[in-house]
Parts: C-alpha cells; sequence; structure tokens
C-alpha cells in the first residue's frame, strides 16, 4: 500500500520512452539512465526480441542492460521501457526511514526530484525555448511541505467511546442530543 500511495502522491509515474544504441561488435552493456519499471521492457536486436536471462540480464534499479554477446557492428539495439525518476527501492528506502508514513515519504521524494529539477533544468534559455528548474523545484518543495504540515496536524491517535450495556447507551444518545 506504502509504495502505491506514495507514487500518486509525488508526480513520478512512469513515461514510455524509447532508446537505440548501434552495436559494434565490443560494448555488451547499454545504459538508458533511468530506473525501469519491472516488466515494463523490450530489448531488440534489430527486428529481433531478446530473451531475459538467456540474451541479456537487466538491472531495473539503475537502468542498464548486460547483453550476453556483443552487438555486432551496424546492428541496433532497441530498447523500449517505462521509467521513474526514483525506483520502487529508493520509495520503500524512504518509506522505511520515515516509519512507514507514506506522506513524509512522498515530501522527502518531491525534495529528492525537486534538487534533480534544479540540478539538471537549472535556469536555461535559447533562442525561444526556456527551462527554469528553479521554479519546478520550488513548486515541489511548496508540496512537500504541505504533506509535511498534513502529517503535523495528524492526530497520533483518537479516542472512541464504546457504550457497554443500555444504560450507556441511552447516556451517549442524550448526551449527543443535547449538544
Amino acid at each position: 500500500m506504502g509504495l502505491a500511495r506514495v507514487r500518486r502522491l509525488i508526480p513520478d509515474r512512469p513515461k514510455y520512452e524509447r532508446a537505440v544504441f548501434a552495436g559494434d561488435g565490443i560494448v555488451t552493456i547499454f545504459e538508458v539512465m533511468h530506473p525501469i519499471a519491472a516488466g515494463s521492457y523490450t530489448v531488440h536486436l534489430g527486428s529481433e526480441l531478446q530473451v531475459e536471462a538467456v540474451d541479456y540480464v537487466a538491472d531495473l534499479d539503475v537502468g542498464t542492460f548486460a547483453m550476453t554477446t556483443a552487438p555486432d557492428a551496424a546492428v541496433a539495439v532497441y530498447i523500449a521501457y517505462q521509467h521513474t525518476y526514483l525506483s520502487d527501492t529508493d520509495i520503500m528506502d524512504l518509506l522505511t526511514l520515515e516509519g512507514d508514513v507514506d506522506k513524509l515519504a512522498a515530501a522527502d521524494a518531491l525534495g529528492i526530484i525537486a534538487a534533480d529539477e534544479v540540478l539538471i533544468q537549472k535556469v536555461i534559455k535559447v533562442m525561444d525555448l526556456q527551462t527554469q528548474g528553479d521554479r519546478v523545484a520550488a513548486a515541489l518543495l511548496k508540496r512537500a511541505d504541505m504533506l509535511k504540515a498534513e502529517v503535523e496536524g495528524e492526530p497520533a491517535f483518537a479516542f472512541a467511546e464504546v457504550p457497554m450495556d443500555d444504560f450507556a447507551l441511552r447516556e451517549e444518545y442524550w448526551r449527543d442530543a443535547a449538544e
């Protein structure tokens, strides 16, 4: 429950990507630079679908595919996959650090994503295109602060009065009616 809830609280839903690499007869490891969603990827050499654990091994947390043999020169390696900013392992670690409190883990995740946005996008202007990583980061950090405030405002426990007999039930009824 915690992993799915944290993913819903942060903007880290799987995104579809496709990477193309050229074989050279030497290189066997291909990196896509993102954690990969489990079960969301296919690898082709040219038009031939490759079989995991036979033709390649995938490290989903890092985003690497290690081929058992190097693809020949001029053979294209196609990798289609879905990725997220944070791997499932990353989010589970955040949940552990925050005592399985979903909103605190989500706030930490937003902080990580915000830092990445600033480092990657910065503030860049090229002709008519402009990125503003600092503004994106500020919005993410504001959302993180809101989640933390929600957790701080929640009571740690609640009381529930349970009537044990008919007399206590009538007394609770009359007390509630008087209020």
